[in-house]
């Protein structure tokens, strides 16, 4: 599973060559993984995820957040 995640994270962040996940792109990953965020869930996730205050999530960001929860 924790391949899996990492590979839809990394294929995500890279779709636009961005190389980050906006708050769009992060409903729709969370959702790839079984996770729907409420409005106040997804303000709340993105401050915690986002570390550097870009307001974009890289890969790293978004993978240390959903660690906990990939078996």
């Amino acid at each position: 599973m924790r391949l899996f995640a990492a590979s839809l994270i990394r294929n995500a962040s890279q779709a636009d060559d961005s190389g980050c996940l906006e708050e769009d792109e992060v409903v729709t990953l969370s959702a790839e993984m079984g996770h729907r965020f409420s409005a106040s869930e997804l303000r709340r996730a993105m401050e915690i995820m986002d570390n550097d205050g870009s307001g974009e999530i890289d890969f790293k960001e978004f993978y240390e957040f959903c660690k906990p929860t990939l078996r």
